[in-house]
């Protein structure tokens, strides 16, 4: 009994040692074969996408560049049906080096193609990763009337980068005023989107908006967009009591951007009788240099931005009286500075203090 269970078992341990060596040898073939196929189909592809590359950027460059609106229709004559994945990854990245003034010519090959379809379909899909590349490549070539529901839609967006390329999106082509529609925006706007809102102002906008609107918001973030675009920008703010409240802000980050701003608008500071509602200039400056973030360089980049001699010599006492290690700084310059103008303040400054 005991030897016919002990044989079963040997023939049983046998037929599990063939299978396991028949799957090792079948694992050992087809791990290449799967290998050498996967890499004969990538090449394959990356063969066909360059051949359809070089043969889409024959037509599309020479018309981008030299080419009249009125033959845009030349484009499909020539080219016939498209791999739209390839396609619209060519105009993407051409888009990048066109500002508005030539970005109406991508927005009119991508029509000719639909390729807004196409896009809308990847946005409609449930994984954000493939919805924000859609909208991306959407904000550089284009969309039309067809779109504005989605979009609509997504500017509400909980996830900030949908959110984010959304707007960018109705900036761009639709019907979001920056200078109404911010003002009532309630989500916290990253400095990531504030680089991002400048750059499309800067490169794809005929013309900037007047962000001045934008310092009437609750929201303090849009402030701050506010308050930086128009130094970016080079726009003026006008001292009236209109601003009052941004310019009597306690945020400590409100009152960096706006001296900030004070900074590059020279006119503001060049007239000793300035007066900010109902304060004079020189206390705000000094209200300013009490602060504990505030630098010698952040009040010395207010006093090389203005001519009038009255307010660089508040800026010297400003950092005398107030600024951590300000006196110090003041000496410095007295002996070493290389702005003679600066160095010579300094000194009589130093003497007047000691009374001398």
């Amino acid at each position: 009994m005991l030897t016919s269970v002990y044989n079963s078992f040997n023939v049983l341990l046998l037929h599990l040692i063939q299978i396991a060596i028949t799957f090792f040898i079948i694992l050992a073939l087809a791990v290449p074969c799967v290998t050498l196929l996967l890499s004969w189909s990538r090449k394959r592809g990356e063969r066909r996408r360059k051949i359809l590359h070089q043969k889409y950027e024959e037509v599309i460059f020479p018309f981008l560049y030299h080419g009249n609106m009125n033959h845009v229709h030349d484009i499909r004559k020539k080219l016939g049906k498209v791999d739209k994945k390839v396609f619209i990854g060519i105009l993407n990245d051409l888009s990048r080096y066109f500002t508005y003034k030539d970005q109406d010519k991508i927005r009119k090959i991508a029509a000719i193609y639909d390729l807004e379809s196409y896009i809308l379909k990847n946005i409609r899909w449930i994984l954000p990763s493939r919805k924000i590349k859609a909208l991306k490549i959407l904000v550089n070539i284009g969309f039309t009337q067809k779109s504005y529901p989605v979009l609509q839609k997504l500017q509400r967006s909980k996830d900030l980068i949908i959110r984010f390329y959304a707007i960018q999106n109705l900036i761009l082509y639709g019907n979001f005023d920056v200078e109404k529609e911010f003002i009532d925006y309630k989500y916290p706007l990253s400095l990531w989107e504030q680089m991002g809102y400048f750059f499309l102002f800067k490169y794809k906008l005929e013309k900037e908006p007047h962000f001045s609107a934008l310092l009437y918001s609750p929201n303090v973030t849009i402030i701050l967009f506010g308050l930086r675009m128009m130094r970016l920008f080079h726009q003026s703010l006008d001292i009236t009591r209109n601003y009052e409240k941004i310019l009597m802000s306690k945020d400590s980050q409100v009152q960096i951007e706006l001296y900030r701003l004070l900074a590059m608008n020279k006119d503001s500071i060049d007239n000793p009788a300035t007066n900010v509602g109902f304060y004079p200039l020189e206390d705000m400056l000094s209200n300013y240099a009490r602060l504990d973030y505030v630098t010698t360089d952040s009040m010395l980049d207010i006093y090389h931005h203005t001519d009038n001699v009255a307010i660089k010599k508040h800026i010297l006492i400003c950092i005398y009286d107030y600024v951590k290690e300000g006196k110090a700084d003041i000496e410095y310059f007295a002996t070493h500075h290389e702005d003679e103008t600066l160095n010579e303040m300094c000194r009589n400054l130093i003497s007047e203090k000691n009374g001398k």
